[in-house]
């Protein structure tokens, strides 16, 4: 992450100055309201507890990665933080799909080995059937349906692309259970592990790609800066709950361990 100064020396300072002929004061009787943003809105780096610097804009404190990003941001206040609850959102589920889209990418490798004739470790199998599971199922995909899905059903927006991901959901679901019951067999059917593998290929690719494309953009539009902090919370409360104090680092740490039982960790 990109630090530019010391908190210290950018409060010790000031920050306020009058933009656009409007100044940057605390609104008159009113403690200001901490936004806990955690990406400066101008760079959109994550930020830093230690050395970020805390501003003041119509009655919100926002954080910065640095002195330079608070005079930027005054220049433009609306553009920063239109792009910031942007940059936020997409924020929240970031690290999940980005384990969620390298679980594809084992699916497609263990389809290619199954169709060449090739062999895949038994150990690799067993981690990406559990992390399936117990990761893309019984955690991030709950966590969309008790977090996100219903901030769209109470606004009435997104409702068909909403029923989509909930059926896509399910529809995962009975594959994996197939696939986990096929791979308990006592000689597992290679042709049909191939064919399972595929469908959840099919169901979460253009799932992710929806999410990511026009989902989370638009969840940004639903929430107050107050409200994404209260969702921020409760998800890492449910990660902590779920795995620990490690939070998802083991989970992508299992990820890795499989895509090196399968040769594909470092993709030419």
């Amino acid at each position: 992450m990109k630090i530019f100064a010391a908190a210290a020396i950018a409060l010790a300072i000031g920050l306020f100055l009058p933009v656009a002929g409007r100044a940057a004061e605390p609104v008159a009787g009113r403690a200001a309201e901490p936004v806990a943003n955690s990406i400066c809105p101008v760079l959109g780096v994550r930020l830093d507890d230690a050395t970020k610097v805390g501003c003041e804009w119509e009655g919100r404190t926002y954080y910065f990665c640095c002195r330079m990003c608070v005079e930027e941001f005054k220049k433009e206040p609306a553009l920063y933080l239109k792009k910031l609850k942007r940059e936020e959102v997409e924020d929240l589920f970031g690290a999940q799909h980005a384990a969620v889209g390298r679980m594809l990418l084992i699916y497609r490798e263990m389809v290619r080995r199954i169709k060449n004739d090739q062999p895949i470790p038994p150990e690799a199998l067993e981690k990406t059937l559990r992390i399936s599971r117990e990761f893309m199922q019984n955690f991030h995909e709950k966590l969309e349906e008790k977090y996100v899905f219903p901030r769209f059903v109470a606004a009435g927006a997104q409702r068909e692309l909403v029923e989509i991901l909930l059926k896509q959901h399910r529809e995962g679901g009975k594959v994996l259970d197939e696939l986990i019951a096929v791979a308990r067999e006592k000689v597992p059917d290679r042709a049909r592990t191939a064919a399972l593998l595929s469908s959840l290929i099919q169901i979460y690719r253009p799932h992710k790609e929806r999410e990511d494309a026009v989902l989370f953009p638009a969840l940004a539009g639903l929430l107050t800066p107050l409200q994404y902090g209260e969702l921020r919370r409760d998800l890492g409360a449910e990660e902590t709950k779920v795995f620990g104090k490690n939070g998802l680092r083991d989970t992508v740490n299992e990820v890795a361990a499989t895509e090196k039982l399968l040769g594909i960790y470092e993709l030419p």
